[in-house]
């Protein structure tokens, strides 16, 4: 688990998993985010999605910001390639 900033900072570069909810939202149903973690910049993580939102164009992923504070959960996401 990723619980604090120096943790994220650890893994900057590599796939995580979120579950966060918007700060101005708080009953608003949590939301989860996966992709690579960018960079962490005054107190909110820039993250590349692994797939586009389904309004966008395939071919571009626009980073998402997510202030810390917001994070409910969040891990590394492991891409075990299983091969045969």
């Amino acid at each position: 688990p990723l619980r604090t900033e120096a943790h994220f900072r650890a893994v900057t570069g590599r796939d995580v998993e979120l579950k966060w909810r918007p700060l101005d939202a708080p009953t608003e149903r949590p939301r989860n985010l996966r992709g690579r973690l960018d960079e962490l910049r005054d107190g909110a993580l820039v993250i590349t999605p692994a797939a586009p939102q389904e309004s966008e164009d395939p071919g571009k992923a626009e980073p998402v910001t997510v202030p810390v504070a917001a994070v409910l959960e969040a891990n590394l996401d492991h891409d075990f390639d299983a091969q045969p």
